[in-house]
């Protein structure tokens, strides 16, 4: 859970960075920090949905599969017509703290 909050303020940390070489390394450790989503993802979910654990796979995966293939699109129209690429970028690190968030809620439910 503190990993993907740590991998959002590295993101926006680049972000804020006026150099291009700081945010590619701030993206890199991003992505360390964000580690293991999917085995995550799946966890939580499948901890969720205890009878049907092929449901809940399912629609995570479906959901993740969805959303790489969207965001592509969307952070195109940011840097087009939309209001740049920064911004597009800042929409990521705030999924990526909705993400810890929800995660850490998940998890303290599970150990009530």
């Amino acid at each position: 859970k503190w990993g993907w909050a740590a991998a959002a303020i590295l993101l926006l940390a680049g972000l804020l960075s006026a150099s291009p070489v700081i945010l590619c390394i701030c993206m890199i450790l991003s992505g360390l920090c964000f580690g293991a989503l999917i085995p995550c993802m799946l966890d939580t979910a499948c901890a969720s949905v205890r009878g049907n654990t092929m449901l809940a796979t399912t629609v995570m995966m479906l959901a993740l599969y969805l959303g790489q293939g969207i965001s592509p699109t969307v952070l195109g129209w940011f840097d087009g017509p939309g209001p740049g690429l920064v911004w597009g970028f800042a929409l990521c690190v705030g999924f990526m703290l909705l993400t810890a968030l929800c995660n850490t809620m998940a998890l303290k439910k599970d150990r009530k």
